[in-house]
């Protein structure tokens, strides 16, 4: 392989790792604003409760700042989700699915046959 190509193939190696860490980095500012938003939580309050500067959560959402892995996990213990469903972008309102996810687990299977049923009515 020439040097051209190995250099070429480098470069856009960086380019798409690249594009990937900014798909990345605007959805956990979006993921942090969604789910504070949906608990009308203010972000110096939240900042607050979470044990950050009164402007972290400001900062971290404005993308002047890239939340730590620590504060993610501190995050998502606040709320009770989990590491996984806040990544997870199949999920739009985690904090609403958990709760029916645990009181679906509850039931029976005629019972969550007949809840199947109408999710699918509701969902065509």
């Amino acid at each position: 392989m020439s040097s051209f190509l190995r250099l070429f193939l480098c470069g856009l190696s960086i380019c798409i790792l690249y594009n990937i860490h900014m798909e990345y980095k605007d959805f956990i500012r979006s993921r942090i604003s969604s789910l504070r938003n949906a608990n009308n939580i203010s972000a110096r309050s939240l900042s607050l409760d979470l044990g950050m500067s009164s402007e972290y959560i400001n900062q971290v959402e404005s993308g002047r700042l890239n939340p730590s892995l620590e504060f993610i996990v501190i995050f998502c213990d606040h709320f009770k989700i989990s590491i996984g469903e806040f990544f997870d972008q199949t999920v739009e309102y985690p904090l609403s699915l958990n709760p029916l996810i645990e009181n679906l687990k509850k039931l029976n299977t005629e019972k969550l046959d007949s809840i199947s049923n109408i999710v699918k009515h509701l969902v065509e």
